[in-house]
């Protein structure tokens, strides 16, 4: 039961998350929202589809951080492995498209509050905060993916009258500036409040 609690409450956070992002993003008229149009095949869109999602999440979370932290800290310690991490998710996640200086802050960013959620709540917690995000990301928001249009409830699109990198163009806010602003805000509110803590056990 505490497994599924912590599974559904790390999937609303992670929804959240992105919901503020597009909020900011929406109402500073950086982004457009629309149904989708003609889908046009994509080798992403099959990646959209809730399960795929979640076992891509789960399997993410089980290397990255129950592995490289959970298991190698008994080698390396824990500051050595939880930056094994971080450096290792990032890498792993730059070809998805060409890389920017905001992506790899942004990669960077969430590693380590992917990391220290696993920390402080246990693995199906961040499980949950990755499956979040990117099912509402893409599955419900349809923002791109690198590149790939894949809206399926509601299609969103960059405003070609704001700079780029507050957006995040055709790569979505995970190229977005503003993305890393509440990816860090984030952060600072588990280390400082620790109310994600509390709604988890």
């Amino acid at each position: 039961m505490l497994t599924l609690l912590q599974l559904v409450t790390g999937t609303a956070c992670g929804a959240l998350l992105i919901l503020l992002v597009t909020g900011i993003l929406y109402f500073s008229k950086s982004i457009s929202v629309s149904r989708p149009g003609s889908i046009k095949p994509s080798p992403y869109r099959w990646m959209t589809h809730p399960l795929p999602l979640f076992i891509f999440a789960a399997l993410e979370e089980l290397f990255a951080r129950a592995f490289l932290i959970g298991w190698l800290q008994k080698l390396t310690g824990l500051d050595i492995a939880f930056a094994i991490s971080v450096i290792v998710f990032t890498l792993l996640h730059v070809p998805n498209r060409k890389p920017t200086v905001i992506s790899i802050l942004n990669l960077v960013a969430i590693s380590v509050l992917f990391g220290d959620i696993y920390l402080q709540y246990g693995l199906w917690a961040v499980v949950g905060v990755h499956y979040g995000w990117n099912l509402t990301q893409w599955t419900l928001l349809g923002y791109p993916m690198y590149g790939n249009s894949v809206g399926r409830v509601t299609e969103i699109s960059p405003s070609n009258t704001v700079p780029q990198w507050l957006h995040g163009g055709d790569c979505g806010p995970e190229f977005s500036a503003i993305a890393l602003v509440v990816i860090v805000s984030a952060l600072s509110f588990i280390y400082t409040h620790g109310t994600i803590g509390k709604l988890l056990v």
